[in-house]
């Protein structure tokens, strides 16, 4: 079977990077075999872009949502202007989503009120949910089990003990292991990685 490279989290929206500098960024991963390239929205602005490079980028899809950073922006607005960028058909998942305890730029009770209501809207318009989760695997399960049954999707940048991605997989989600498995001290990361089923990651 041929190996196929589908990158599942990048940022070309992201304001560092210019049109040019994010073509460029998306024809290098190209040549280097990576064949597609999903492009996570964290706040409006930038799914909004995510959505404009979905469309002028070959190979390229997005994902729009609020990083648990932004929750305290997130407003009925927003919220329906997400609905809108969902029907776009280059529009793959919800996300990015979920809570952090680690910088908590938004206050924690935001942070989960704004993630029910984008797993609400995931399940409204069929779409899979892209979790961020940072210090705060307890909470971030129970939502999930509380809001999220019956939903798809990904626990991004996972970096939970092999108990907490055992009841992710449980849940039907899959696991993304990013650039944290490769530091030195991630001892325990590296083992859930080797241990997660090689279809679920």
């Amino acid at each position: 079977m041929d190996l196929v490279l589908f990158d599942s989290h990048a940022h070309l929206n992201s304001g560092s990077f210019s049109e040019p500098k994010a073509r460029e960024i998306r024809e290098r991963a190209e040549a280097g075999g990576v064949v597609g390239v999903l492009n996570v929205g964290y706040d409006l602005r930038n799914s909004e872009r995510a959505v404009r490079q979905s469309e002028a980028l070959e190979g390229t899809w997005a994902a729009v949502g609020m990083h648990p950073h932004e929750a305290k922006n997130y407003s009925d607005d927003a919220e329906a202007r997400f609905r809108e960028l969902a029907a776009h058909p280059k529009v793959v998942a919800i996300g990015e989503m979920g809570l952090d305890y680690y910088y908590d730029h938004s206050p924690r009770e935001v942070q989960r009120e704004v993630f029910i209501r984008q797993m609400n809207l995931a399940r409204e318009v069929g779409l899979p949910i892209i979790i961020h989760d940072r210090d705060a695997h307890g909470e971030c399960l129970e939502l999930v089990k509380a809001y999220g049954r019956g939903l798809e999707g990904v626990f991004h940048c996972f970096s939970g003990s092999k108990e907490f991605a055992r009841e992710v997989l449980e849940l039907g989600f899959y696991l993304s292991f990013a650039g944290p498995v490769t530091y030195k001290n991630a001892v325990s990361l590296k083992e859930v990685a080797k241990w997660a089923p090689a279809d679920r990651f």
